[in-house]
Formats: structure tokens, sequence, C-alpha cells
């Protein structure tokens, strides 16, 4: 494997998690634990899919799924890869943490083509990861000009001024605060 490709991966954020070597692997009769488990046992329609044929018919045959696999020209890799899932994200930039992170199975001819595929699958997840994040943060401020901000004692919304009668009030409740604030003054009197 070239070394910029390596350097990519390693600056990329993206690792190999399992690799399977359909015409070396599958082929004899036992199959190694990580193929017995894509196949069989994760989720088989995600790797099928991915492969790009239909599944053979018996999804707990290992003989026939290798020959299913032969048959449709399918010997290349299956790489299970990996990458940090994006956090705290702004329009420019996000934090990264290999606490919390996401996997897919990638199916090429070779190995470098699946690195290549996974670049750009990295690269597709934190767009949409942004965008999504992007989107809530506008809702957010949109909710805050439609409602106010939310109450500091319960987190909820929307708002009202703890004191209506005073214009220059900037302490707001959600109303069940404001009521159990209201009870709580009662019981002190």
């Amino acid at each position: 494997m070239k070394e910029a490709m390596i350097d990519m991966m390693f600056e990329n954020n993206i690792r190999a998690e399992a690799i399977i070597h359909i015409s070396t692997m599958l082929a004899q009769d036992a199959w190694p634990d990580i193929a017995r488990e894509a196949f069989m046992e994760e989720i088989p329609d995600q790797i099928w899919e991915e492969i790009g044929i239909e599944p053979p018919y018996d999804l707990d045959d290992e003989g026939l799924i290798f020959e299913h696999l032969e048959d449709n020209r399918k010997c290349g890799f299956l790489v299970k890869f990996a990458t940090p899932v994006p956090q705290d994200i702004t329009a420019d930039s996000h934090r990264l943490s290999w606490g919390y992170y996401s996997m897919k199975w990638i199916y090429a001819e070779s190995y470098e083509q699946a690195c290549e595929k996974a670049l750009d699958w990295r690269q597709e997840f934190i767009d949409r990861r942004r965008e999504k994040a992007l989107k809530e943060q506008a809702d957010g401020e949109e909710q805050l000009k439609e409602y106010g901000p939310t109450c500091p004692e319960c987190g909820e919304g929307p708002m009202s001024p703890k004191n209506p009668a005073d214009p220059d009030s900037d302490e707001y409740f959600c109303g069940e605060c404001l009521f159990n604030d209201a009870d709580e003054d009662e019981e002190a009197l």
C-alpha cells in the first residue's frame, strides 16, 4: 500500500476494523469468525447491498455464499472501516474522539480502492452530520426568536418573564417553574 494512502487514512481519521479477502478467506470449508459474522450474523442486507448483488437464497450455507460471490465475480475485499463521529460541530470545525465512532462495510476489488471509497464515505458522513447539526442549530435559534430562551431551572420552554410587570426583566422561566416558584413563596410566608 502506498505511503500516501496510509497518510491520507491517518490524516482523515479512518481505520480498518476488519478485512475480508473474499477469494482467499472464504474458499475454505471453515470460514474465519469475522467472515461468518459479516455474512451471516451482523446485517447481511447492508453487506450484499455494498457488494452490489442480490444475496443467495440461503444465507446459512458458507459454500453457497462463496459460490454465489464467485459466479458474480465478486472476489475482492470487504473491509469494515471506522471513523469518529464529529461532535461540537460548527460551520467550519468539529471535534473528534475515537470514543464515539461509526463503521461501514465497503467492497472493492483492491484494498487501495476500498480505502479510496472509505475516504469518500467519511467525507459524505462528515458533510451529512455537519448539515444536520447546522440545521438543528438554526432551528434552535429560530425557536429562541419565537419562544424566547429556555428555562434556567428545567431547560424547557416556551418562556415567560419572571416578573411580567417589569419590562426590563431579563429573567425568564417556563410556566411550570414560575408556578412552582410561586408555591414556594407562599409556603415561606
